[in-house]
């Protein structure tokens, strides 16, 4: 029901005329546009959205990727902030669902080391590998697990999230993203070799893609 919803409101925005014809023009829009458009929609639906995630649900300090071209983990000095922290009521203490939001994906598939947003998974896949990911699927991928260590001992520190992460190796969801959180990852435009290299990681999250324009 609430994955059902979240959907539709995210699809509602994507498939909007203005944001459309706004992404052809111009296609930096994801904070522009996108992203106030969805929380609009979702609190219409009855839902509160804690845009930037001012609540600070994910830690800081906490490190979220590895560099892709090095294969380090890096660190994080601050903190990673997420799009929408989407909670059934205001003042709850745990979400209903993520959402992410980007403009487009254009360094998914770029080998310049000037793409940032390029960057690997801490967590591996079957094979032991760091999934090929993009920055907002690694907040996706780091709240998750820091809401299933929440879940398992209301007592866990932040500094148990680098480690936990370390320790997955799979291609399941369900190990992935344990406590099964609906994850959402929202685009204003995107190619589908983009889309073909980030599937594997979007998979094993559960993550869905949902975007305005395909070009």
């Amino acid at each position: 029901m609430v994955r059902h919803q979240v959907r539709e409101a995210i699809k509602e925005v994507l498939i909007d005329p203005k944001v459309r014809d706004a992404v052809r023009i111009n296609p930096k829009q994801g904070k522009r546009l996108i992203q106030p458009w969805i929380a609009q929609q979702l609190k219409a639906a009855g839902y509160f959205v804690d845009l930037e995630d001012v609540n600070r649900l994910l830690p800081s300090g906490v490190p979220v990727w590895r560099d892709h071209w090095s294969g380090q983990i890096v660190p994080t000095r601050g903190r990673r902030r997420v799009d929408g922290v989407v909670y059934r009521n205001r003042g709850d203490a745990l979400p209903i669902a993520i959402v992410e939001v980007e403009s487009e994906l254009g360094h998914a598939c770029s080998e310049s080391k000037d793409a940032v947003y390029r960057v690997d998974s801490i967590a591996r896949n079957n094979q032991n590998k760091p999934f090929d990911s993009y920055q907002s699927i690694e907040r996706l991928a780091t709240l998750a697990r820091w809401l299933h260590l929440r879940q398992q001992d209301p007592s866990a520190q932040k500094d148990e999230i680098r480690a936990a992460l370390e320790g997955v190796t799979s291609n399941d969801s369900k190990i992935q993203n344990p406590c099964g959180i609906p994850l959402f990852l929202a685009v204003g435009r995107c190619r589908n070799r983009e889309r073909t290299v980030l599937q594997p990681r979007l998979d094993s999250l559960e993550v869905e893609l949902l975007f305005a324009v395909d070009f």
